[in-house]
């Protein structure tokens, strides 16, 4: 057995009183258990009763939710929802019907030159050969 510098060596008998406390822990609960639940379900209403206020906190598990949505969770969601609202409703909204808008306008314009008159479309075609013509001659 190697000993390690500043630890002093296990000692045995101290591991046996730990590994009888903790069986006759677990005995004792399981005892108390099928006493309470099987034998007489009624004695952990008593229990409860008379222990009053103490029962309640530590049923409550000892009120740490109550603190934690207190502190931590019911502010962040509150803040979460103001982000939300200033950044999505006041951005990201307005960005959105703003481009919808543009294509909104967009398909309208392209859809007034978009008539079917066959003559209109030739009458197009010839004015871009013009414009296409004077910028070659004006070079």
């Amino acid at each position: 057995i190697v000993s390690i510098p500043g630890i002093a060596p296990a000692n045995a008998e101290l591991e046996w009183i730990l590994m009888g406390v903790s069986v006759s822990l677990a005995l004792i609960s399981a005892i108390v258990a099928y006493q309470f639940y099987v034998k007489k379900p009624e004695a952990p209403k008593k229990v409860a009763h008379a222990l009053g206020p103490v029962y309640r906190f530590i049923d409550k598990k000892y009120l740490v939710d109550e603190f934690y949505f207190g502190t931590i969770i019911n502010p962040l969601v509150r803040v979460s929802k103001q982000t939300w609202y200033f950044i999505d409703v006041n951005f990201i909204d307005k960005i959105t019907y703003l481009i919808s808008d543009l294509m909104v306008g967009g398909g309208q314009l392209i859809r007034t030159s978009q008539t079917g008159n066959m003559q209109q479309y030739a009458m197009y075609i010839g004015v871009g050969l013009v414009v296409v013509i004077s910028i070659i001659i004006m070079r």
